[in-house]
């Protein structure tokens, strides 16, 4: 499974790039995807960005199944783009995609 992500995103992601949390703000409604790796995406974005009231009240709201958070947990780990689930972490951008898929 894979999430299409913007050059932005997709260098903020892999810690290439300082988060800008305005550039997240599409997350309000990514985070609501059905998707799981747009979730796991979301939910470790949003947790990247506890600082932003917007980001901590959303990931206070979001629901994930048990298997799915257990997931985000394991990438938290360590430093942006390396986690301890065993993921590699390959990201591909598209000239314009969101997360969220409807």
């Amino acid at each position: 499974m894979a999430v299409l992500a913007c050059a932005a995103c997709a260098d903020q992601i892999s810690g290439a790039a300082d988060i800008d949390p305005k550039h997240w703000l599409c997350l309000n409604e990514a985070a609501w995807s059905q998707v799981p790796p747009v979730q796991v995406v979301a939910y470790r974005m949003l947790s990247r960005m506890r600082d932003e009231s917007w980001a901590r009240d959303l990931l206070d709201m979001l629901y994930l199944d048990d298997e799915t958070l257990a997931w985000a947990k394991a990438g938290l780990g360590g430093s942006a783009g390396e986690g301890d689930d065993g993921v590699v972490h390959r990201i591909r951008t598209a000239p314009f995609l969101p997360l969220a898929t409807r």
